[in-house]
């Protein structure tokens, strides 16, 4: 829930960085908190034996309620995620512009996706300082025994000392 409220916090920030955990934990909650809303919409349209006013007037009216409220939810995390999207964007050294190819359709989507996977620059770029990433810290650091390109490492994992492939750090 921390990562949804720092990123409501920065809905129009486009400065900056965000790391791949701060996006997809984003990303996480607002799913389940908008299939929550959605759900308890739903079940206030459902016949549950109750009478005709309580039915159809009072959750009637709160379906209703609850989905102009979901509707509204899904236009701000729209402008979250935009910034959200931009700042990741940062991270792995591009330029915020990157994030409209995904106005491209299907193309576009895929290209968007694979920035949001790409671990960032664990050193400082023009867009902020590194996210508490260490070059030091990488497996790799030496350039010895380097991943292949497109291996889960390569595209920003870390692997830890039994050998599974750790996407968030």
């Amino acid at each position: 829930m921390k990562y949804l409220r720092d990123a409501w916090k920065k809905t129009f920030c486009y400065t900056g960085r965000a790391s791949r955990k701060e996006f997809w934990m984003t990303a996480l909650w607002a799913i389940i908190s908008a299939f929550i809303l959605m759900g308890v919409a739903l079940l206030s349209r459902l016949p549950l034996g109750l009478p005709d006013f309580i039915q159809e007037v009072v959750l009637g009216w709160l379906s209703y309620i609850l989905i102009i409220a979901l509707v509204l939810y899904v236009m701000w995390s729209f402008l979250v995620f935009l910034a959200l999207g931009v700042r990741r964007i940062h991270d792995i050294g591009l330029s915020g512009w990157w994030i409209f190819i995904g106005l491209i359709p299907f193309i576009g989507a895929i290209v968007v996706f694979v920035f949001t996977v790409i671990a960032g620059n664990a050193s400082d770029n023009k867009y902020g300082s590194g996210l508490a990433r260490s070059v030091a810290a990488s497996p790799y650091s030496d350039g010895a025994n380097s991943p292949a390109p497109l291996s889960p490492v390569f595209l920003g994992g870390s692997q830890n000392p039994s050998g599974v492939v750790d996407p968030f750090l």
